[in-house]
Parts: C-alpha cells; structure tokens; sequence
C-alpha cells in the first residue's frame, strides 16, 4: 500500500482528485455502473463479477471488448497466487476519466427508457486500503484495459513500479484505463465472491440526476456526492454530437447528393436485405484474430465499406452483378490483416486464403476482377494497370471509410479519407459530392464505433443507426424542422 501513497503518485493524481473532489491522502479505485444496475448492488449487497450466473441488470460494455477480455490473468495475496479467468474476477479503474467512461454514458442515452433511471452512469469511489486489508483478496493492476493488446499487469512492485503513472492519471487515451482486478475468494465457486457495499465510501453523480439517483437508492443516501461544474458526466449534446452533426450537414442536406429522405432509407433497408442475400457476413470466426476483428480493420470497417460499395453503386446506377462482385470482395479484403504485417500484403494473403470462396460465390465473368481487387486495395494506384470498376468501387469505399480514423481532409490535414483520391466516375466533376459523402462516412464511422457486433452485423449496423437518430429523438436536442426528417427516418428503417 505504501507504493501507491508515495509522492510521486500522489502528485500525479492531484489534478484528477480535484476533479472529483476526492480525499487526497487517500488512494482510491472506481467502478462504472448504470445507475439501474446500482440498484441491483444495493439489493445484492454487493458488486458481483461477470460470470456469476445471479448477476442482472443491462450491459453497457461492447461484445468485441467482453470476447477480447476472454483470457486469464495471475493475482497475488500476500504469498499465494492464482490464476483466474477474468469474467470471474471484478475490474476497477484507477482513473474513472476514460473512454469506458464515455462510452457507457453514451451507450446508456441509445437503451429503450424504461424508467426514469434511464441515461444515467453512476461512479462508485472506494478506498484501496479495503481491498488489501481483506483476508483472501487476490488483486493485480494492469497498465491499460484488459482488453486492449499489449497490456502489461501484475500484483508485484517491480511489475507495477514500470507503469507510466502520470499517464495512467492524466491521459486521455488507452492509459488512463489502467485496471484494478480483483478476486475475493468464495469457497466452493469459480467466480469472485461480490465485493460488499461496505466498501462503498461515494456514489459521483452528475449534478442534474442528484435528486432521480437519490430517489432510486433509498438505502445510500449518504454515500451520494454529485459533482458540480465537471467534465467526467457529458451531457445529451455532446455524447450524441456525431448524430448531431449527421442530421444537421448530411442528412437535412441529402439532395446535395441527389438522394431524398426515402431514397436514404431504402438504401439503409436494401443493404440489409442485401447482406442477406450474400449469404455471408464478417464475423469473428472470419478474422485471423479476435483482437483484428475488434479493430480498425475488423468487422465495423467492413461493414461499413459494404454500405459505401452499396451507397456508391446506387448513384452511379452500377448493375447489381458488378455490385455482387465488390462485396464479396469487401468481405474477405481484411480478413488476413495483421497489426504487425507488411500492410501491402495482406490482399495478397486474403485472396490465398479465400481463393475457393470467390470461385464459388463469384460470376465466372467476374472472378478475375474480384480477385485483382482483393489484392491491389492495399496497394498504390500506380501499382496497379488492369484497374476495374470493382476495383474502383472497392477503393473508394474503403477510402471513404478512413473517417475511423479522422475527419475528411478537405480543408485540414487528417488521417481521413482523402477525398482527392476517390476514382470514380461520380467524383470527377462534383467536389460537393465528394465532401458531403466523405464527411457522412466520419460521422457513421464514430457513430458505429462502440456497436456490439453480434452475429449479425448488417442488421447491427441499421439498427445503430436507427438508436441513435432515436435518441437524438428522446433527448430533445434537435431543431424542430430536424426531428420531423429524423422521426421519418426513426419510423421508415
């Protein structure tokens, strides 16, 4: 316990107390929670782990972030250690300002509102010294989410003393999700015993749901602190800014496109029936990897490149053979990156291991397109000669999908999509058209970013859509005119 409280620590979480008006000469550890799933803890209890089959209540965290947490991980206990599955122990953050954080709050805004605990996050502080002066309680931190590749942990000072600690307390990126697992031992189960509310010192709220949270938790009234002028609870305006944006520049803007508002959602519901039609969709099993297929080039990316081959096709009035044929080969593009791969080459490796399933879902006529666009997508244009339409579709699309990794650059520099290089015939003659589509692909691109991928992720993608205009809908934040369009969206996909 000493490691935590020295001065180097303390003086790297000053900043972050303060936020949270939190006791500084103590170290603390925080759990995110739904405000509805609060009240099953208290009635509980306590805070019990994923995998106790007793555990209720709704789940904000993402299927590809619970399936990349599927491992297990060493905790110690004074000399003992074991060796524990992570659904079966109980995480913390010792720094709640995170992108976790965010995402619940945001998450929790797209839920049906049942009741008025509806939108609302919760964060529970709980003292350190708790958890390591219990008998039983195994433990070990880590140095960023579990579920991120790479990360590092332990339950040893020589592990926990490498940790770039300011960073834990004070980035804003993957660092400050720095965990805190525990396992408290429970004779004759698997899974961690729950950690008692007890261990509850302070329930941060925002300062506007103070009164529905106090109403909801009768039996810890006294543990309720809200936060006033702080920057941990978000409000409606800015956890929905993408679909914000979406509405007020592309969507109330569609005929700059030369589409109409019933023409958008018949291209929302044909992709779907299409995705069926193909008979395949990107899944995990597809990927080389979990971790790949929960990544910038997984599942969402190639989802949503097959909804711009979709969109691209139905404005340059391509025929539905050739559209075919760039969507499977949207499909299996990825499949076979690798972070630590020459990026040139896995079209190359995706066509080797996917020859057979091209041959057998391709026109004949098609095949060779199909395959030569597989493998140069990845390539410079100059590398290429035979270039095709399914080639340019395929590129394009995929270009416009670079909005995961930023805004379009067309009048700043980004990682986005570059719109001066899309190909096709639509975009030689109408920057407008260009701009307009590269700007909806970033929004749908941080829309769709924290989907729950199932089985399924056509319908996935149109059922976000669908959330989230909803949404904008429940939380009043769009101008008159905007909600009429939207509603007719909400009610048409």
């Amino acid at each position: 316990m000493d490691y935590f409280d020295n001065p180097t620590l303390r003086g790297a979480r000053t900043e972050l107390y303060q936020e949270l008006s939190a006791i500084k000469d103590e170290v603390n550890v925080y759990y995110l929670v739904p405000l509805s799933n609060l009240k099953s803890i208290l009635d509980d209890g306590g805070i019990k782990c994923r995998n106790d089959p007793s555990k209720e209540g709704i789940d904000l965290s993402g299927y590809g972030v619970q399936t990349r947490r599927n491992k297990n991980i060493d905790l110690g206990c004074n000399e003992d250690i074991i060796n524990k599955e992570i659904h079966d122990c109980i995480n913390f953050f010792l720094n709640p300002d995170n992108s976790t954080l965010f995402a619940f709050q945001r998450k929790s805004l797209l839920k049906n509102a049942v009741d008025n605990t509806y939108g609302i996050v919760c964060i529970l502080e709980m003292r350190l010294s708790d958890f390591f002066e219990t008998d039983n309680m195994y433990w070990c931190i880590s140095n960023k989410n579990l579920a991120s590749s790479g990360f590092k942990s332990g339950f040893l000072k020589k592990d926990y003393e490498k940790f770039k600690w300011r960073g834990i307390f004070h980035d804003k990126d993957e660092g400050n999700s720095a965990e805190f697992i525990v396992y408290y031992e429970n004779p004759g189960f698997a899974f961690s015993n729950l950690i008692p509310i007890s261990f509850i010192k302070r329930i941060l709220v925002s300062k506007q749901h103070e009164i529905i949270v106090k109403e909801n938790t009768p039996l810890a009234q006294d543990k309720i602190h809200s936060l006033k002028n702080n920057t941990l609870f978000k409000p409606a305006t800015e956890l929905l800014n993408y679909e914000i944006k979406l509405v007020g520049r592309n969507i109330m803007k569609l005929d700059e496109i030369g589409i109409s508002t019933e023409e958008f959602c018949d291209l929302i519901n044909t992709f779907l029936d299409f995705g069926k039609a193909l008979g395949c969709a990107p899944t995990e099993e597809h990927f080389e990897s979990i971790d790949t297929a929960n990544s910038h080039h997984g599942i969402g990316h190639t989802i949503r490149v097959m909804f711009w081959i979709h969109v691209l096709c139905y404005l340059s009035r391509i025929s539905p053979p050739i559209e075919e044929t760039t969507q499977y080969a949207a499909f299996i593009h990825d499949l076979c990156f690798e972070h630590n791969d020459n990026h040139h080459r896995h079209g190359e490796n995706a066509l080797l291991k996917h020859r057979y399933f091209i041959e057998k879902h391709v026109q004949h006529n098609h095949i060779d397109d199909c395959k030569r666009a597989v493998v140069y997508h990845c390539k410079d244009d100059e590398a290429f000669r035979n270039k095709s339409l399914v080639w340019e579709l395929l590129k394009d699309a995929d270009s416009l999908d670079r909005g995961r990794f930023g805004p379009p650059n067309t009048n700043i520099r980004s990682k986005g999509c570059d719109v001066n290089y899309l190909r096709l015939n639509i975009f030689k003659d109408s920057a407008k058209l260009k701009e307009k589509l590269a700007w909806m692909a970033y929004w749908l691109a941080r829309i769709t970013h924290h989907t729950a991928w199932s089985i399924d992720p056509f319908t996935d993608f149109k059922n976000e859509i669908k959330t989230s205009l909803k949404a904008c809908l429940m939380n009043d934040i769009l101008k008159p005119n905007e909600k009429t369009i939207v509603k007719e969206i909400v009610d048409n996909i």
